[in-house]
């Protein structure tokens, strides 16, 4: 078997895309008519490509950690744009939001982690800048169409990238998130499994445009690993992470 390895690099949330997104488009198609009394309808697409894994074997050997055990709580918020001068500082160019959360490790599968307890930033939504019919410039807040909300009951096996400086753990690709039931049977838990195209509509107060914003992920993805026992996962694991 073949097994796609990417260069290691220094995780920096620095840059987002080294997250979830690639890159990403933003064309804005007005429908505005010529009169005041009529709203002013504009779609806004943002087109993302998302880095993906099929196998348990390239999953393996692209993450930092592998780890299985479950989230306790929603800790707290962070900006995941930071400044490229000083990582440790949030950047002032833009915000997308992550939500810290607590995880604690039940068995480190793969990798090294000092720590039973770590913080895992999920990013959760994203800024990005639409300019009305005015010429003005409006921030809209726009949901990551890939987050979900992590079952704090669950039982999780978790691919991650380390960033040493902040002392936390990010997703670096998707699926990123392992479910084991009550069975020891694990499945892929990830919007990816259903995935469609988002829309959402926002009314700006002071133009009263209408927004319809459109959210569309490209990737090439299959499940291949849903419904394999959880031995036989943690085994192809440690036989494909390089520490």
């Amino acid at each position: 078997m073949n097994i796609k390895k990417f260069p290691k690099l220094k995780f920096s949330i620095i840059f987002v895309a080294l997250l979830l997104i690639i890159s990403f488009s933003i064309n804005k198609h007005s429908n505005a008519t010529m009169n005041k009394e009529q709203e002013s309808i504009s779609n806004l697409n943002i087109s993302s490509d998302v880095l993906t894994f099929s196998s348990l074997e390239d999953m393996a050997s692209n993450a930092d950690v592998v780890v299985m055990g479950h989230f306790t709580n929603l800790k707290d918020k962070m900006n995941m744009l930071r400044d490229p001068n000083n990582p440790k500082e949030e950047s002032k160019l833009g915000y997308h939001e992550g939500l810290i959360y607590g995880f604690e490790i039940e068995e480190v599968i793969a990798g090294n982690v000092d720590s039973t307890e770590i913080n895992i930033g999920l990013r959760s939504s994203g800024d990005y800048l639409y300019t009305d019919k005015d010429g003005q410039d409006n921030i809209l807040s726009i949901d990551n169409p890939l987050y979900t909300e992590p079952e704090l009951s669950s039982n999780y096996i978790l691919f991650l990238s380390q960033d040493k400086d902040l002392d936390m753990y990010f997703t670096p690709f998707e699926p990123f998130k392992l479910i084991v039931d009550n069975t020891n049977k694990v499945n892929v838990d990830s919007n990816l499994l259903d995935y469609k195209n988002t829309e959402d509509t926002y009314t700006l107060e002071r133009t009263n445009e209408i927004v319809n914003v459109i959210s569309e992920v490209h990737f090439d993805w299959s499940d291949q690993i849903s419904g394999q026992d959880l031995s036989t996962v943690v085994n192809i694991i440690k036989e494909n992470h390089e520490n």
